[in-house]
């Protein structure tokens, strides 16, 4: 599993900025909680903050813990206004959003036709 400060070292080490590490820690925590209420649903999240939850896990793990990365990188060419690598980061986040989205509802969710339902009461 990854954390928000392993995502903050990936991210500077791949592309070194002057964002401070708190607004880039706070971007990773407001996914992870946009990935719990749009896709994970978890009725015990608690939500992150950085730096207090550093270290805890986030929800997506590999292969799809690179979403964090993309969207912090995407983030940072927003605020720098980096618009044409923000619109190549973009895209890689969407793409690797979309496919944990579809894997983890995949893999995750009781297909109700394989239930039994009683119309009659």
């Amino acid at each position: 599993m990854t954390t928000i400060n392993k995502v903050l070292v990936k991210v500077d080490n791949i592309r070194p900025n002057a964002i401070p590490a708190d607004m880039k820690g706070a971007w990773v925590a407001e996914l992870d909680g946009r990935i719990n209420d749009k896709i994970v649903k978890k009725d015990e999240y608690t939500a992150l903050t950085y730096p207090a939850n550093g270290d805890d896990d986030l929800l997506a793990d590999a292969p799809y813990e690179s979403v964090y990365e993309l969207y912090v990188l995407s983030m940072i060419d927003l605020t720098m206004q980096d618009y044409n690598n923000y619109n190549v980061t973009a895209k890689q986040y969407n793409d690797v959003y979309d496919a944990f989205s579809s894997s983890y509802i995949r893999n995750n969710t009781q297909s109700s036709s394989t239930s039994i339902k009683n119309l009659w009461g």
